[in-house]
């Protein structure tokens, strides 16, 4: 996700075309962005596969429809509810993006915002990015996320000087073991 313009106020999402998530973004014209605090580390787990409503709870989580009829997470710090203004299918996901009709704060952060918030990268080996990763030839056969060039060093994160063959690029889809 990503901010697309300030006026008028749009949220961009890439989502995979292939998910529950985009048929339902598409049947109800409209999408919630729910922001997840540090140390909410197993709400996000619970989203990582296909969940379905039950009375006022999805994925065991509390929650209250917003103005779009979006679901918006009542034990998270923020959302943000848009309606879906276009569509671009390319690729294997769809770019969606939606005008911002309802945002909330439920509790303001010590310090700053981005400080407070759970990123992907938060969640350790348990999460599955899919997309481009860089492998490296030394015999631990680790995963790495930078390249070597991004790190300024001609040694991976675990001390890999074999630089004619460490990083090469490899395409993944699966998670990291």
């Amino acid at each position: 996700m990503t901010q697309g313009s300030f006026a008028p106020l749009l949220l961009v999402a890439g989502i995979k075309k292939d998910s529950a998530t985009l048929q339902i973004v598409r049947a109800s014209g409209a999408f919630a962005r729910n922001v997840l605090g540090k140390g909410q580390n197993n709400v996000a787990f619970a989203f990582f596969k296909p969940v379905e409503p039950s009375g006022d709870r999805i994925a065991g989580q509390r929650f209250r429809r917003g103005t779009t009829g979006a679901p918006i997470l009542e034990a998270l710090p923020a959302f943000v509810e848009c309606c879906v203004r276009t569509v671009v299918d390319e690729g294997n996901h769809t770019v969606v993006v939606g005008l911002v009709v309802d945002a909330g704060v439920a509790r303001v952060p010590d310090g700053r915002a981005d400080e407070a918030t759970l990123w992907l990268e938060d969640l350790g080996e348990k999460r599955f990015c899919g997309g481009w990763t860089r492998e490296c030839s030394c015999a631990s056969r680790h995963m790495q996320r930078r390249t070597v060039e991004d790190q300024g060093d001609p040694r991976c994160g675990l001390g890999c000087v074999q630089r004619s063959t460490c990083p090469r690029v490899t395409r993944t889809d699966q998670p990291r073991s």
